[in-house]
């Protein structure tokens, strides 16, 4: 088993236990490690995080040097083994490259949240990125003041939108959520195992029944020509390229009311660094800014 791997089983593995729990024995090099324990359920009232060596970073320098991914990885195992991350009770959080500690995570156990994300509980890409996914739901909770519908440029398999559609009680919003994605066929880094020729019929089942929704097909920024909202509150941009972001920003700024909100996904990724930059760009030019979030996320009020 690769090394990446081993370190994966052991964090995936390990039973749930109270943050003071005794840490497991150290295995010094050579002697055999014992199988991992069976994953446990979701804890009812709480919602797991996944921690998950996803990003594409991953793979490149320096960690595709077999020392850099040893130090890197026994350096990860003693930190999860002193902080206990990711079970209830913990003050600690290991996901979606984001290591935090002495936090609350009351969002990780808000019963309004663990119900919206019930139907992916055991979907280790949502709860990797779940502090994101809460992101998103309490910024789209948060406009449903405000006029406007709600946009997803790059909404993918639509399960995040469905768990925001859930946690704010959508069909009850009197409005539409257009969710935009290219679907099949994307350039190479926005692509994703459920792309594909039927990626969009299986959104638009997912969704409809929880709003009013509308779903488009196409290249972005072009695909807006076909439906877009005359006035946006909520709004999410995530398409792994700075070209296409670039080209998204002024028609949803335009139509954006006042005390919208836009969140960023790929803002503070170093991956997608040109992204940030030729974004904070525009803003700065409109006399604007960007929050970036620690979960990697650009958000931005519209004034």
């Amino acid at each position: 088993m690769s090394i990446l791997k081993r370190l994966l089983a052991e964090l995936r593995g390990r039973p749930a236990q109270a943050p003071a729990a005794k840490a497991r024995a150290p295995v010094t090099r050579g002697q055999a490690r014992p199988a991992p324990a069976a994953a446990p359920p979701p804890a009812a009232g709480w919602v797991t995080p996944h921690f998950a060596l996803f990003n594409k970073m991953y793979r490149e320098a320096p960690y595709d040097d077999p020392a850099a991914r040893e130090r890197l990885v026994e350096s990860l195992r003693a930190t999860a083994t002193a902080l206990q991350p990711n079970v209830p009770g913990a003050h600690a959080f290991l996901a979606d490259d984001l290591l935090v500690w002495f936090r609350s995570l009351g969002f990780l156990s808000d019963p309004e949240f663990v119900a919206a994300c019930l139907p992916y509980a055991d979907d280790t890409l949502i709860r990797a990125r779940i502090w994101r996914v809460y992101t998103l739901c309490w910024a789209a909770r948060s406009c449903l003041a405000l006029p406007g519908d709600y946009v997803d440029v790059g909404c993918y398999d639509g399960k995040t939108v469905e768990i925001i559609m859930r946690y704010v009680a959508f069909s009850s919003a009197a409005r539409r959520y257009f969710l935009y994605d290219l679907f099949d066929n994307p350039p190479a880094e926005a692509r994703k195992a459920l792309h594909g020729p039927g990626l969009a019929e299986d959104v638009r089942r997912r969704t409809e029944a929880l709003g009013a929704v509308q779903v488009v097909a196409g290249r972005l920024p072009e695909a807006f020509a076909e439906a877009m909202p005359e006035r946006i509150a909520f709004a999410q941009i995530d398409l792994n390229d700075a070209e296409a972001e670039l080209g998204c920003l002024a028609p949803v700024l335009e139509r954006m009311v006042a005390g919208g909100l836009l969140v960023l996904d790929d803002y503070g990724f170093l991956r997608y660094r040109e992204s940030q930059e030729r974004e904070k760009a525009y803003f700065r030019s409109i006399g604007e800014t960007v929050l970036e979030l620690p979960t990697g996320q650009g958000l931005f009020i519209r004034r």
